[in-house]
């Protein structure tokens, strides 16, 4: 029997040395996942469904418009490898008053030519510029932080901010941007920071409900009061974007005819009164004109960061023409 009970023991020892020793669970991170960023990705989810602008003037734009709810984070850094393609630039020389569509897109007319002009006088005209809106300009900001080769400008932008909100009292409304602490009117953010130039870009949150009459109403009180605290600041209007075909199909977006109809209201309003107006919208529209889907990430409204190279481009151009003396106002803002 004892023989029997060391032969037992002997078997159990040999068979775990056989095995070998049980390997330790390691509570280390998988660095072989990609690291998070804040930058979002190309298929991300569109935006949630409460996020369709709202339907009335007298309901509160806090809460309902697109811009909400996929503002890009301030502190966030894009990804390195998301850098703009040179090869992806439309060519100035391609793409002029009535050219030909490229890509797989159409284009109505904004000139993206800068006519031989040197690059740092391109950048002195623009500098000290003001680029005032919502969301979609804060994207800029991060572009411009984090990508493009622009010179030192300001913004004055935040989710939600628009025609309607700019014009509202600082006491009834939260929804104007802060500088140090303290609400400001954007004519007082134009004092604030003695801007040559303001680019205001508004629509994506008030064309879905605003009246000609109120958009005209809201034109003038902005204009009125920068012409009065800062008269030699020059005033330009940058056109609302589009939206994108989901956006559209799934009840989330402002029908872009109607987004077009307003741009054109802006349009006339800034012919009438002497005003430049950009149009950064139809470089990114598709052949039945909505914003591509390969243009945005969240397949809604919002621009992917890289492809603000789009807007540098155009910028620059406009900057050109203006030193050149020979800048028009587009034609129309409509479907030719």
């Amino acid at each position: 029997m004892k023989n029997r009970l060391l032969a037992t023991i002997l078997a159990a020892v040999l068979l775990l040395a056989a095995c070998g020793p049980v390997s330790e669970v390691s509570n280390k991170p998988d660095t072989s996942a990609p690291a998070n960023t804040s930058t979002p990705a190309e298929n991300s989810d569109p935006v949630n469904e409460n996020s369709t602008p709202v339907g009335n003037e007298s309901t509160p734009v806090d809460e309902s418009t697109p811009a909400d709810e996929s503002t890009p984070d301030e502190n966030s850094t894009p990804a390195e490898n998301s850098k703009p393609n040179e090869n992806s630039k439309p060519n100035g020389n391609d793409i002029v008053a009535g050219g030909d569509p490229y890509v797989d897109g159409i284009y109505t007319g904004q000139d993206l030519d800068t006519h031989g002009v040197d690059r740092n006088d391109l950048e002195d005209f623009l500098e000290d510029s003001l680029f005032v809106g919502d969301s979609v300009t804060d994207g800029f900001k991060l572009y411009v932080n984090n990508y493009g080769d622009m010179p030192s400008v300001n913004f004055f932008s935040i989710a939600s901010y628009g025609y309607i909100n700019s014009c509202r009292d600082k006491a009834t409304s939260s929804l104007h941007p802060k500088i140090g602490g303290e609400l400001m009117y954007i004519w007082e953010a134009v004092e604030y920071y003695e801007a040559k130039r303001v680019f205001i870009n508004f629509g994506l949150n008030d064309f879905g409900y605003i009246t000609d009459t109120k958009l005209i109403s809201c034109l003038d009180t902005i204009c009125e009061n920068i012409r009065e605290t800062s008269p030699e600041t020059e005033i330009v209007f940058l056109s609302s974007g589009f939206f994108t075909k989901s956006a559209r199909d799934n009840g989330k977006g402002v029908d872009n005819d109607l987004v077009r109809r307003k741009n054109e209201v802006v349009l006339d309003y800034c012919d009438e009164n002497g005003y430049d107006f950009i149009d950064l919208s139809w470089v990114y529209a598709d052949a039945n004109g909505y914003l591509a889907a390969q243009y945005s990430y969240d397949n809604y409204c919002h621009l992917k960061y890289d492809k603000y190279n789009f807007w540098e481009d155009i910028l620059m151009a406009y900057a050109a023409d203006k030193i050149l003396g020979q800048y028009q106002n587009i034609e129309t803002m409509l479907k030719k």
